[in-house]
């Protein structure tokens, strides 16, 4: 990911999202299917030091190796690895901010954004991917991303309908409130989307 430049459009596209709606001084963030973090390579420290992070994933091997990423970090991070499924997961429903990154692509996303949801306390942080305008516009469930991700998860991959993903998000009482994308090699885009819990104001926005 890192050689097309993925990992740090990703990182960039966080910390973006951070500044943009940082959290408050020692607030809970959680990154859901964190992986081995090879995004967190290119994530200045600095962006989450004010906050308590939470790293999950299903595969513990992949959390090992995050550690190890982090490990030089630790004076001045303040995080945890937990093993969980985004699908299902039985974390407690007090986060601040949830943040997935390319991971919506692996699961069956529409649990996952219920999961999601159900975590935050009302501002979910979601990156995906979206690829060359020549391939199928709105594949949620047919089209095989490129091969980019393969080595981290061992469901095949599928590209989601942004659309489709924010009407999800609508349905869980969530709204779209800010979207950034940047592009990597090959046609791509890794797509930044920022959902916070509906008001009477972002209702009528909608509209």
């Amino acid at each position: 990911m890192a050689r097309v430049g993925q990992a740090q459009a990703n990182a960039q596209l966080v910390a973006d999202w951070l500044c943009y709606k940082p959290p408050k001084l020692n607030a809970s963030i959680l990154f859901a299917g964190a992986g081995t973090g090879q995004m967190f390579d290119f994530l200045p420290p600095e962006i989450l030091a004010a906050y308590r992070v939470t790293f999950t994933d299903i595969n513990p091997s992949y959390l090992k190796i995050l550690e190890s990423r982090l490990k030089d970090k630790r004076d001045r991070l303040r995080f945890r690895v937990v093993v969980d499924d985004v699908e299902r997961s039985k974390l407690s429903a007090d986060f601040a901010l949830v943040i997935v990154v390319l991971v919506l692509e692996h699961v069956d996303w529409r649990l996952a954004v219920a999961s999601l949801c159900r975590l935050s306390t009302g501002n979910v942080f979601v990156v995906i991917q979206e690829n060359p305008t020549n391939s199928h516009e709105g594949v949620s469930d047919s089209q095989p991303l490129l091969r980019t991700m393969k080595i981290f998860r061992e469901t095949p991959p599928r590209l989601l309908n942004r659309r489709g993903l924010i009407q999800e998000f609508n349905r869980q009482k969530l709204a779209l409130v800010y979207s950034q994308e940047k592009k990597v090699l090959y046609g791509k885009k890794m797509v930044g989307l920022g959902f916070r819990k509906k008001t009477q104001r972002s209702r009528r926005r909608l509209i």
